[in-house]
């Protein structure tokens, strides 16, 4: 494998949350989505779950297509809350235990057993702070409510509806009234003329 940088916000990865799920179904396919080149997209990566071993184990399609099997194992240890346990990755190359697993080269590797870099590490400071305030003032980050109450987000966003659908009512009024006055001129010199 290459010792080249790879950008890691690019690369598809699979949660450790996601394990009791395959336990549970103990085969199926899992569908990722991740975006390439401003497009959405699915792939999907059939696994098969062997309890007794504690791996699941992946089947991976290369770049030239051909079908590769991936052992991953994966450990349950106790939660530091005391009650119950989480779920966690054994990575393949490093052996250290893992929250999430990078699929990079048709392996699943931890963060740790490659080279990368962060999206954010090339902007510069002004860069970093509007990536910030997009990602903030973005609408799928916002709340319109939070427990049952309106948030200020929420309230700017009711208000700019009805300031909209207030300002088309109004619109409408004016191409009705406008109508209105033509037709009542047509109709009064239709009947002057009589």
């Amino acid at each position: 494998m290459d010792r080249k940088k790879v950008c890691i916000n690019h690369l598809i990865s699979i949660n450790a949350g996601a394990i009791p799920d395959f336990i549970k179904y103990g085969a199926g396919t899992l569908n990722l989505i991740f975006i390439q080149n401003n497009v959405k997209l699915v792939a999907a990566m059939p696994f098969v779950v062997n309890q007794p071993k504690q791996v699941v184990i992946f089947n991976v399609r290369d770049a030239d297509g051909t079908e590769s099997k991936r052992v991953v194992h994966y450990k349950f240890l106790p939660s530091n809350l005391g009650a119950g346990e989480v779920p966690y990755f054994v990575c393949p190359v490093s052996g250290e235990l893992c929250k999430k697993l990078f699929l990079k080269d048709s392996f699943l590797l931890s963060r740790k057993a490659f080279c990368h870099y962060y999206r954010v590490q090339h902007l510069s400071h002004s860069q970093r702070l509007w990536d910030t305030y997009y990602r903030e003032s973005s609408l799928k980050n916002r709340k319109r409510y939070y427990k049952g109450r309106l948030t200020p987000f929420g309230f700017k966003v009711i208000k700019e509806k009805y300031q909209s659908e207030q300002a088309y009512r109004e619109l409408l009024f004016a191409i009705a009234g406008s109508l209105k006055s033509r037709s009542g001129r047509a109709g009064r010199s239709k009947n002057a003329g009589r």
